[in-house]
């Protein structure tokens, strides 16, 4: 079938107060279906076709000033006018909303962007679909019209549309706190909220809104006050948040204060709970190799790791626990590789080299590692070895399994998709004035999809860390400098 997408974007849309007006404002109607748009709304323009069976034209109009102020989002009315069997030409209207940061498509391209989604209907009984292509596919895809017929048929008519990217920077959230050091991880918690701790402070975020809600100051107390803040740790229906801090910080969300921190025998870098025990959590500590046994109900530290060698000054840069806590993987330190240890006999079980095969002297170094959703494999950043990139660890065997090289940045961090079908990695410059890109990779195919760019002011030295999916999948959040960056995802 024949189509015609007119892609004119205008700066006004004729509906676009009413489409504010519908939506009140509120950042709940994200996802939620406005109300029926005031009578007398007629779209600016619309493209006619012959008087036959022809598929819907459609005329893209961009958002109104009005309507992409409203709580951050972007309008566009599609106006489709078709002449079904019985010879009938009839029109509808719809008006599909954006998250926010989309830009609109270049004159001469068929790019609906990216995240569309139907906010109203009219009473012609336009309805709009979309298709897996749109979901998981780069390029190309559809947004499928159903037309309904007086002859009592029902057509599907694809549009093609065209989506770019994956990634999409939506906003910068700002902290207001001093820029050095950035968060080095991110976490949401079951109460919906992202925890970004920078130095001694802590900023919270609401991820929805990708608004700053507060800043938590350390205190002057020395028994609660965190000193400098590494690793948060969410634990699902504990109401405490636990930062790998000089010591274990520990932070209670409803009350959002600061509790007495438990006392660990070296610096915390790194945490981890138990999939075996609720009342257990791992800490690493940082210029010693030593993993901390922790118990949350006596917030004391019981036993350790690894205490191997008392002139030991190696840091522990991030723990995974295996299903049934046997083994944990241990990233070791600068020239380590990452370590599978048994927590009931305090052995190590394998070293895994991340850097050239049979080079027992350095075996590479990670600074962040991240669980597949069904714990079988655990995905490690390489920020140093060979190659440089990203390595997939088979639990079953302790052995890597995949790994992919990503030229020009050294990867710090990452994350797993909710899906468990994406990894988001963080990477920093390897050169002066050679800037690196964050990766976007899909796990299933072991293949990058986008490279995301981190531009700077020339002579600025810029520093991604913590990266942390929302639980909906449709965003993601980047440490960067002293701010967090939120990003959409075409998923």
């Amino acid at each position: 079938m024949p189509h015609q997408l007119v892609t004119r974007f205008q700066q006004r849309l004729t509906c676009g107060l009413h489409v504010a007006k519908a939506l009140g404002g509120t950042s709940a109607c994200r996802l939620a279906v406005a109300a029926a748009l005031a009578g007398g709304c007629a779209p600016d323009r619309v493209v006619v076709p012959p008087r036959d069976s022809t598929a819907p034209h459609v005329h893209v109009l961009s958002p109104t000033p009005s309507a992409a102020d409203l709580d951050g989002d972007g309008f566009v009315d599609l106006s489709v006018t078709w002449a079904d069997s019985a010879g009938r030409v009839d029109f509808a209207h719809a008006t599909l909303r954006s998250l926010d940061g989309l830009a609109p498509p270049a004159p001469d391209t068929a790019d609906l962007l990216r995240h569309w989604r139907i906010e109203r209907l009219d009473s012609a009984g336009l309805v709009a679909h979309e298709t897996v292509d749109y979901l998981l596919r780069r390029g190309v895809t559809r947004l499928v019209l159903e037309v309904p017929d007086t002859a009592g048929n029902v057509r599907r008519d694809p549009l093609p549309v065209q989506l770019p990217h994956y990634v999409t920077l939506s906003r910068t959230i700002e902290t207001g706190l001093p820029w050095w050091p950035p968060a080095y991880r991110l976490a949401i918690c079951d109460d919906g909220l992202l925890y970004a701790p920078i130095r001694s402070r802590l900023a919270i975020i609401n991820p929805d809104s990708q608004s700053l809600v507060a800043v938590i100051e350390p205190g002057t107390n020395p028994d609660t006050a965190p000193f400098e803040m590494w690793q948060p740790l969410c634990i699902p229906g504990d109401p405490v948040l636990y930062i790998a801090d000089f010591r274990l910080a520990r932070f209670d969300r409803p009350t959002r204060q600061w509790l007495r921190v438990v006392r660990t025998t070296f610096a915390s870098s790194s945490v981890a709970s138990s999939r075996t025990d609720p009342d257990l959590i791992y800490e690493g500590e940082s210029k010693a190799g030593i993993v901390g046994i922790i118990s949350r109900s006596g917030a004391t530290r019981t036993s350790g790791l690894l205490d191997m060698d008392p002139n030991n000054q190696t840091n522990i840069n991030a723990i995974v626990a295996a299903p049934g806590d046997n083994p944990l993987y241990v990233a070791y330190g600068e020239f380590g590789g990452v370590w599978a240890v048994d927590p009931v006999r305090d052995s190590v079980l394998a070293r895994i080299n991340l850097a050239t095969p049979g080079d027992t002297t350095y075996l590479g170094q990670s600074l962040g590692m991240a669980p597949s959703l069904d714990g079988t494999k655990v995905y490690v950043a390489v920020t140093d070895g060979s190659p440089r990139g990203l390595a997939e660890i088979d639990v079953a065997t302790s052995r890597i399994s995949h790994r992919l090289a990503l030229a020009g940045g050294r990867p710090i961090t990452l994350a797993v998709s909710p899906d468990g079908r994406w990894a988001f990695v963080t990477t920093q410059d390897v050169r002066a004035n050679v800037p690196s890109d964050n990766v976007l990779i899909d796990l299933t195919t072991w293949q990058p999809l986008e490279f995301v760019s981190r531009p700077r002011p020339a002579g600025d030295i810029r520093w991604d860390q913590g990266v942390v999916f929302h639980p909906n999948g449709k965003l993601l959040f980047v440490a960067h400098n002293q701010n967090v960056d939120a990003y959409l995802l075409r998923q």
